[in-house]
């Protein structure tokens, strides 16, 4: 196993340990609930009622579904069911984006750390799970991450061999099965957690480090170097230490679906900026806080015309096309993708961080 290797599991799908860095940012404060005539409540209080709330209820939902297809799949494995529980899969993994930078209150538990880090790693070990599978090891409390949650469920789905090895192998249905129940309790405790825990939330308006206010924005922009740095660059061979592209390092390898979910991941973190809810609703997000703040319209009007310029880029890939092919193949388009997401960097990391007085407290370690 390579440093590399190690790394990515210590650090996908984001940095997971906080370390309390200041990069280039205002001193942070307390200024009580307001920054010139932003209420942070209201802030909050969208963040916790219209969109992490409802995308955990929707979370649920598909992974329930996800359950049931595969009890399905377990019962009489044939390749109707196969596909059923695939399908279910491919939902359930949509609704996480829309989850996985919730990672503060029910989103994290002591020794066992954050949520995205116990159902959203990757890439998977496929040697500890078939290891796992052989010894009917079917124990999650370690800190092998690489050998469970939604990523492993994707290895054990769509393999070429899936259904042959599922068929002949009663380990590694019961090892499905394990895999889902484990990703089952901890959607479940954030979707009821987080009913519990709003009011400490929203009522909290303060914003130095380890404030709602600050995890909140904190987590939106790791979501964002997530997609930049693991999705992007690493497969591309594009971080520190990488001599070539690493296609195998893609996020979502097995079901080949990592262009659909790089398009689905920026658009739920553009949603969180604009403070888009999960109905669609335009509310209160970090594009009214620069309304108030001095300086804040440019910065918007700029963060405005290279959120178009990603997306135009985005547009350009097919979500059919595989991205382990097109960073061997295509490397001039994964330079043009990497680029403008990397011009992107800075309107929501150190631009956006000084104007509201938010300090980063992590190091995403590329010196951004």
């Amino acid at each position: 196993m390579n440093y590399k290797r190690i790394a990515l599991r210590m650090l996908l799908p984001v940095i997971a340990l906080p370390m309390l860095f200041t990069m280039g940012c205002k001193e942070d404060n307390n200024d009580g609930n307001t920054a010139g005539n932003f209420d942070r409540k209201l802030l909050l209080e969208n963040f916790a009622d219209n969109i992490i709330i409802p995308y955990w209820g929707k979370m649920k939902t598909a992974t329930d579904a996800l359950s049931t297809a595969a009890d399905a799949l377990i019962a009489t494995p044939n390749t109707s069911t196969l596909q059923a529980t695939q399908t279910a899969w491919t939902n359930a993994y949509t609704a996480w984006l829309y989850c996985n930078s919730f990672n503060y209150g029910p989103g994290e538990k002591p020794i066992f750390g954050m949520v995205n880090e116990n159902i959203g790693t990757w890439p998977v070990s496929a040697g500890v799970v078939e290891n796992r599978i052989a010894a009917a090891d079917f124990k999650f409390d370690d800190f092998r991450r690489d050998s469970r949650g939604l990523l492993t469920v994707e290895y054990l789905l769509f393999t070429p061999t899936a259904l042959d090895s599922l068929t002949a192998s009663s380990n590694r249905r019961q090892y499905l099965q394990k895999v889902i129940a484990d990703i089952k309790t901890w959607v479940d405790e954030n979707n009821t957690g987080w009913t519990t825990y709003r009011n400490a939330f929203v009522s909290n308006t303060d914003k130095s480090a380890g404030s709602p206010t600050s995890m909140l924005y904190n987590e939106f922009v790791k979501s964002f170097e997530a997609i930049k740095n693991f999705k992007i660059a690493v497969p591309g061979g594009k971080r520190a230490g990488q001599a070539q592209p690493e296609p195998h390092l893609c996020e979502a390898y097995y079901s080949g679906q990592s262009i659909k979910f790089i398009k689905e991941h920026f658009k739920a973190v553009e949603q969180m900026w604009r403070g888009i809810g999960a109905n669609g609703t335009d509310g209160i997000g970090f594009d009214d806080y620069l309304d108030k703040v001095t300086g804040g319209a440019a910065l918007k009007t700029e963060t405005l015309k290279q959120l178009t310029a990603v997306n135009n880029v985005n547009k350009g890939f097919a979500d059919s096309e595989l991205l382990a092919h097109l960073v061997l193949t295509e490397t001039g388009r994964i330079d043009t993708l990497h680029t403008e997401y990397q011009k992107m960097t800075r309107f929501f990391k150190s631009d956006l961080s000084s104007l509201l007085g938010i300090a980063i407290t992590y190091s995403s370690g590329d010196g951004d």
